[in-house]
């Protein structure tokens, strides 16, 4: 019998670790490439700015920036995305499909993730800020040099430093209202059985996903099956859907004859097209409308 060291064991149950940058291109050069050669991602995620219209004025950074990188790091996989700078929703959205891409492409691997928060625009920063408190396993670093020309091509010159802002608590929902949230938003793209997509979801639809297919919560065992279901909707209604409704206000209900119809506000549907993106641990292709 092979009696491993500790440090041998700790060795062995230390998995891999792969390394993910994330940058928005500007008039930058050294603040953009220093990180990244301080990093050594595996992989790389470089931003510039595209909003359907209007494409990046800094487009000559770009194509300099990548070329050094490159030269850099020649194994790191590089990822060019147009995004704009503006959507505060498509950012951070975007920000959530690359965290489920890569955790899902790697899934032997610890995924780390680091943004860097010096540039891009103001909103980006702000999505940024608020994808470093959503989730936990993205870091931020912000860039900066005491040389400092706003007319040159490049701003900041000389030694890149880092300054680490702090990550303070933030309120989001908990991952149940999260999971809720991805089904009402994945039953409501679904057509019904006529082909026609709906603006709301039953309230006995959402009880199927949360409860038969699902599982996410239960109640008492009860052999009357009408108190059981009874006991069933009064949970529903509220751990989860009054929470959404009044705490968050992403969803509104309306009765309907003896059901309940569940709308996304126009809040909660723009958040739901971020947490869509992320994997909250349930499988959203098994949702299919009746």
């Amino acid at each position: 019998m092979i009696i491993l060291t500790k440090k041998q064991q700790i060795k062995k149950k230390t998995p891999p670790r792969w390394k993910v940058h994330i940058v928005y291109n500007m008039r930058e050069r050294k603040r953009i490439v220093d990180p990244i050669r301080r990093q050594k991602p595996n992989s790389l995620y470089y931003m510039h700015f595209d909003d359907g219209n209007r494409i990046d004025i800094n487009l000559k950074n770009r194509d300099e920036n990548l070329a050094k990188i490159r030269k850099i790091l020649p194994d790191c996989e590089i990822h060019e995305i147009g995004i704009n700078y503006l959507d505060y929703y498509q950012i951070i959205g975007n920000i959530a499909k690359i965290i489920n891409s890569e955790q899902k492409s790697h899934p032997e691997c610890e995924v780390k993730f680091k943004i860097n928060l010096g540039t891009g625009s103001k909103m980006v920063a702000i999505a940024n800020i608020d994808a470093h408190r959503l989730w936990d396993n993205i870091e931020i670093v912000y860039p900066y040099s005491d040389d400092y020309d706003p007319a040159a091509d490049s701003m900041h010159k000389g030694t890149v430093k880092a300054a680490d802002p702090p990550k303070f608590e933030f309120k989001h929902p908990n991952r149940l209202l999260i999971q809720a949230l991805q089904i009402i938003y994945t039953l409501r793209q679904q057509p019904n059985k006529f082909g026609h997509k709906l603006k709301f979801v039953e309230l006995r639809e959402l009880f199927y996903y949360i409860y038969e297919i699902y599982k996410l919560i239960s109640v008492k065992p009860n052999e009357d099956l009408r108190k059981l279901n009874s006991s069933q909707y009064m949970q529903l209604n509220r751990i989860i859907i009054e929470k959404l409704e009044k705490n968050w206000s992403f969803i509104t209900t309306q009765k309907s004859g003896r059901n309940k119809r569940v709308f996304l506000t126009e809040e909660g549907e723009k958040m739901a097209q971020v947490f869509v993106n992320y994997d909250y641990g349930i499988d959203l292709s098994l949702i299919k409308r009746n």
